[in-house]
């Protein structure tokens, strides 16, 4: 499959998703609020950790820089 078709599907998936998510009432809680954002928090950390990893392995500015 080339990229356009690609697309296509991708926007209309995401066009229902958006859809649908206005029909639901999904209410959320302070602390799944924090828990979301701690593992956001981790899993940015853990990539800064990958990006230096590999920075000092090559010692390649642009890993830096991308990640």
């Amino acid at each position: 499959m080339s990229g356009a078709p690609q697309f296509i599907v991708a926007t209309f998936i995401y066009a229902i998703f958006i859809v649908g998510m206005n029909f639901h009432g999904f209410q959320s809680t302070h602390e799944l609020h924090s828990i979301v954002e701690t593992c956001a928090t981790l899993i940015a950390a853990f990539v800064a950790f990958l990006a230096l990893i590999r920075y000092f392995a090559r010692r390649d500015l642009k890993i830096l820089m991308i990640s």
